[in-house]
């Protein structure tokens, strides 16, 4: 059975609000409009959307807010956001929009043409909150420091991995381990909703062991001998943990994994400037044979200081210039920037957050080595992502690079 479409518009301006309600009511819409946010989001409550229309600019609350509150609430409509203004400025609100996670569409500079509008309301984006199976948990303040600490106890957490590709041959060159909180009532819960809990209380250090445990069993299990590679993400304060490189190094031997095939991701908007400790610990853990990836690469203030004071052997480039970088001249150019700095530095470069093949292609262009995606797989349970290296190198091997998933 296909779906309702549902457009609500939100407008404060009836001239412009009611003639779009005309236009997507002739391309069989039901059609709502709330002229104030009050009203906006009782219907938002009660109407269930497909597709939502915003003007950015209102006599009360903005609709850069708007999109905020959106996103806190886990909306998955397709979103269209409008305005009279500076086009500049309608892709910046487009930016926000794309940043918190909603499925925008597209923006509309008014005046428009039926013709425009409609073509923004067939466009299908993706996003994770849409995704069938994906727990929204929309606000973490609903989640406290004792409920992490009852699921490190009961051990409610789980990795997912997804794959990262060569970006010339196209092969797998090992996965990047996600951690996910199995809540007992509300699903899978996201990374982004539970470390800031468990970087305040005691149970950052334990989940991080558990994290290394279930990676390095993961990766000994594939059938690939020692020729694939891990990347687990680690909490800077695990780098105060003076046990950290000992630990690491003993679950690896325990599984018979090298450790060349473990690749520490670090952000590097967490780590201190002045931290002796973090660098002692990094330093050691390259001395041991581990590779260190400075992860969010771009989006923090000290990128540059860090870089050169951390023996890093991998660039990650942030998945928010990538996933714009087809559509905004200087996400691109950043991005160039990046692989051509990562190159002159001796790094292997990663991007993530690689969504569809013309990404793909212009990565490729620009010299950029690895790359995950949603283009390629989203993240997957154990028994999944093993299933899904078979398929991919059976496809592989009977189709030309780049693969067309």
């Amino acid at each position: 059975m296909a779906q309702t479409k549902r457009l609500l518009l939100l407008d404060d301006g009836a001239a412009v609000a009611y003639p779009a309600a005309l236009i997507a009511e002739s391309a069989g819409y039901e059609v709502s409009v709330g002229n104030t946010p009050e009203e906006f989001f009782l219907l938002l409550a009660d109407w269930e959307p497909s597709h939502i229309a915003i003007d950015l600019v209102m006599s009360t609350l903005d609709g850069i807010e708007v999109l905020r509150l959106l996103a806190v609430l886990g909306c998955g409509a397709s979103i269209i956001i409008m305005g009279g203004i500076d086009t500049k400025v309608l892709e910046s609100a487009q930016r926000c929009g794309y940043e918190e996670g909603l499925r925008i569409a597209g923006i509309l500079q008014k005046p428009y043409s039926a013709a425009k509008f409609l073509a923004l309301l067939d466009n299908s984006p993706g996003s994770l909150g849409s995704l069938p199976g994906v727990a929204v948990f929309p606000d973490m303040r609903m989640l406290t420091q004792a409920d992490f600490m009852e699921a490190v106890k009961h051990d409610q957490f789980a990795l997912h991995y997804q794959p990262q590709i060569n970006m010339t041959t196209g092969e797998v060159v090992g996965f990047e381990a996600l951690v996910r909180w199995q809540h007992p009532q509300h699903g899978l819960i996201f990374p982004d909703a539970f470390i800031p809990l468990a970087e305040k209380s005691e149970g950052i250090i334990p989940l991080t062991y558990r994290i290394i445990s279930l990676g390095v069993e993961f990766l000994a299990g594939l059938s690939h001998g020692n020729t694939l590679s891990l990347a687990l993400n680690i909490s800077s304060l695990s780098l105060k943990d003076l046990e950290l490189v000992d630990r690491l190094s003993e679950a690896c031997t325990q599984v018979s994994v090298e450790p060349r095939q473990i690749t520490l991701e670090i952000t590097e908007t967490g780590m201190r400037a002045d931290s002796v400790v973090e660098l002692e610990v990094l330093t050691r853990l390259r001395l041991r044979g581990f590779h260190l990836a400075i992860d969010d690469f771009g989006v923090g203030y000290s990128s540059l200081e860090q870089l050169a004071r951390v023996p890093f052997s991998v660039l990650k480039i942030d998945k928010s210039f990538v996933m714009s970088m087809m559509r905004f001249h200087e996400s691109k150019q950043i991005v160039k920037s990046l692989i051509h700095l990562s190159r002159s530095l001796g790094l292997t470069t990663i991007a993530e957050g690689v969504e569809n093949i013309e990404t793909v292609t212009m990565l490729r262009a620009m010299g950029c080595e690895l790359a995950q995606g949603h283009y390629f797989q989203r993240a997957m349970e154990v028994n999944a992502a093993k299933e899904w290296l078979r398929d991919w190198n059976e496809r592989l091997v009977a189709e030309s690079w780049p693969v067309i998933v």
